[in-house]
């Protein structure tokens, strides 16, 4: 395919435009020194107005340009152009280097962390030194000449993760909980406090209620996070957590058995109470005796707490209220 031209930004420093220019005439393309709009330092422009932009950072100068957002700002001004866009990140990154007694770059493998959001967003080439940058973009020339040029541009949007994201990240990372994606955790809250505020609410009903958070109010039921791991993640938001009962054959199979004859906890407590040997006669997915007798024991002992039924903030003017008010009747 035919090359129109190279545009070198003329930000670029002279030593840089005269290197990469000589390079660029020896192959019969012709190049234009102009300010480059958006960003961009290097643009091949071929065919019917197609172009691919390079944004080469030298990796002192990409270390700070990330710090101060400068980079981010770039990268997503440059996305909206439509061309195939290319960052090339120039030098070592884990070599450390002194001014002044100081390693100038010990954010540099920091950097080089972030760089593996950004080949999220567009293709992310590391050169040793200009030398091999020059040839880089030489060779991408070739490639379009040719016609084996292939466009690698991601299809990723420019987005950072909100402070409830970052939050649920760094409680599942001390409480080591892995193989859960984390994002699905943090998109069932609204905000930080709408998460602690739920979590207080399941505690409660946890301790209080035992029965009905087992059935009917467990939050983990669709598997998202097993119990061991919900009770570390709440240990390290809360600094403690509240042990959940345990019924042997009480599993998921058998939890949506007893919740599609019994639709709400109400219903399902009020007809082991009232009818406690017709329960243990009949058959619930293969509960065991002992089992429906430990369900009997709980559900008779249920109502000997004076906040059953509320959350944790509960006024005396409340307690000769309805004991299912704040949950309804599920």
């Amino acid at each position: 395919m035919e090359i129109s031209h190279v545009s070198i930004d003329t930000r670029e420093t002279q030593e840089v435009r005269d290197i990469m220019k000589m390079a660029l005439v020896e192959m019969g393309v012709e190049v234009r020194e102009e300010p480059i709009q958006p960003s961009g330092d290097f643009r091949i422009v071929y065919g019917r107005g197609s172009a691919v932009t390079f944004e080469r950072k030298e990796r002192l100068d990409g270390v700070h340009s990330w710090q101060s957002g400068h980079l981010d700002d770039q990268i997503g001004r440059m996305l909206e152009t439509g061309d195939d866009i290319e960052l090339i990140i120039e030098g070592d990154l884990y070599e450390k280097v002194y001014a002044k007694g100081q390693n100038m770059m010990k954010l540099g493998p920091a950097f080089g962390s972030q760089l593996k959001y950004y080949n999220r967003l567009l293709p992310v080439r590391k050169t040793k030194d200009l030398a091999q940058t020059v040839d880089w973009v030489c060779d991408t020339v070739k490639l379009i000449r040719s016609g084996d040029y292939r466009s690698v541009q991601r299809k990723y949007r420019m987005e950072h993760p909100t402070m409830l994201e970052n939050i649920v990240n760094l409680i599942c990372k001390k409480a080591k909980i892995r193989r859960v994606r984390r994002a699905d955790l943090a998109s069932r809250f609204s905000s930080v406090g709408d998460m602690v505020d739920c979590i207080t609410r399941e505690r409660y009903v946890r301790m209080y209620e035992p029965m009905r958070w087992l059935i009917y109010y467990n939050p983990w039921h669709d598997g998202l996070l097993s119990i061991e791991q919900a009770q570390r993640f709440e240990d390290q938001l809360f600094g403690d957590a509240v042990a959940p009962i345990t019924i042997r054959g009480l599993g998921p199979s058998v939890v949506q058995l007893i919740r599609s004859h019994w639709t709400t906890y109400l219903d399902f407590k009020g007809y082991v109470l009232q009818q406690p040997n017709s329960f243990l006669t009949i058959s619930v997915g293969g509960l065991s005796r002992n089992a429906k007798e430990r369900i009997i024991a709980i559900l008779q002992s249920a109502d000997g707490h004076a906040l059953v039924g509320f959350g944790p903030h509960v006024g005396k003017a409340l307690e000769n209220a309805s004991t299912h008010t704040t949950y309804g009747n599920k």
